[in-house]
């Protein structure tokens, strides 16, 4: 049998432009291979990110590292997309994260333009741009700039939830023309508001503690635009029933009950001055706690006068007067014992009572 027969089939059995054709497409099989190995873009895949943890607010950006990346790629946390994606090179890029992310804990996804290609599994946290409170204390101030219905609307009892900012209504006073505190220097003056109301008030409001250079701790409290340290005359800002309220704290107070001491303290200075003390005055100036449990008179006795210069407080000579009165104090344990307005409550020690008509200086005689 010839090779290639009449009708060009090879063997009389395949037609040779039919085997030439099938030599040719399996020859060509390799070299198809070997081009898509060598052209290919070969798969991206992300390494690690930086930083694993910020803070909730705006202007992040996040690090990226991996491999084979390429421009016109995106990244993002679970379903939330950057705001840009900058390529460095195909090992490196960095990306604009959202303004407005949850606190929480996000996978860092990479797509192209079609599909997701790599997914690197809870990779960023996202932490509350403020610590959790987990302290409350007892401020009194007012609400300010109210009308006068909104004035109204405000009562004891009222839970102020629905903001970042959280706090009970405790106790309210009527209503009274509006006005600022604002400091001008070192002077702090009530600014008159024109056509608006105040309502005095009470509340118990969430903060955390936060440590300064100086090693003193104070308490923050979530603000809506940033935390607020809550200090005589800072402004707190609430929402309830669907509008913003602002409330300026005039004195802070620990919220907790006090241990309660008696103290026998004797008072010096003019007659006049010392007879104005009665039986229930309460001592106002920068309370510890609240105003239950304000130092108070709970016994008097009569004034007397008194010659020399007792407890240093008369010049040589210089004719007083003297009255021992009984004080219910709310006092601190310290290293050193009882302390009252953070100075010592024992025997020896001297004390000042202030009040809205007078201020006096004395010595504690006893304490118990």
């Amino acid at each position: 049998m010839p090779l290639i027969d009449d009708n060009g089939r090879l063997f009389g059995r395949v037609n040779l432009f039919d085997a030439l054709a099938a030599v040719l497409v399996l020859g060509m099989i390799p070299l198809a291979y070997g081009a898509y190995l060598l052209f290919r873009a070969p798969p991206a895949r992300l390494l690690t990110v930086e930083p694993k943890t910020f803070t909730e607010g705006p202007n992040h950006r996040l690090q990226i590292w991996g491999e084979n990346l390429r421009p016109f790629m995106r990244v993002s946390l679970n379903d939330v997309q950057a705001r840009t994606f900058l390529i460095e090179s195909t090992k490196g890029a960095e990306a604009d994260l959202p303004d407005n992310l949850p606190p929480g804990t996000y996978d860092v996804v990479l797509h192209d333009y079609a599909q997701e290609l790599h997914r690197l599994p809870k990779a960023v946290t996202v932490i509350p741009n403020a610590p959790v409170p987990s302290l409350t204390l007892e401020v009194t101030g007012a609400f300010v700039g109210l009308t006068a219905d909104v004035a109204k609307e405000i009562n004891a009892g009222d839970h102020l939830t629905e903001g970042k900012s959280k706090a009970d209504v405790l106790a309210v006073d009527p209503p009274v023309a509006a006005q600022m505190r604002l400091r001008a220097g070192e002077v702090t003056v009530g600014v008159p508001v024109e056509g608006q109301w105040q309502r005095p008030a009470t509340l118990r409001v969430n903060c955390f503690p936060e440590s300064y250079p100086d090693g003193s701790i104070r308490c923050i409290a979530p603000g809506e635009q940033q935390p607020v340290m809550l200090l005589p005359d800072a402004l707190l800002t609430f929402r309830a029933r669907g509008q913003w309220l602002m409330f300026q704290v005039s004195e802070v107070h620990l919220d907790s009950n006090p241990t309660v001491k008696e103290a026998r303290v004797r008072f010096v200075g003019s007659a006049g001055l010392l007879a104005r003390m009665q039986t229930g005055d309460i001592d106002t100036a920068n309370r510890v706690f609240s105003r239950a449990f304000a130092a108070r008179v709970v016994a008097l006795e009569p004034v007397r006068a008194w010659s020399g210069a007792p407890l240093g407080l008369l010049a040589a000579g210089e004719q007083g007067s003297v009255r021992d009165v009984v004080l219910r104090l709310p006092v601190d344990r310290s290293a050193n014992g009882w302390t009252y307005r953070n100075r010592p409550a024992k025997a020896g020690a001297n004390l000042a009572f202030e009040t809205s008509d007078y201020q006096v200086q004395g010595q504690v005689l006893s304490i118990k």
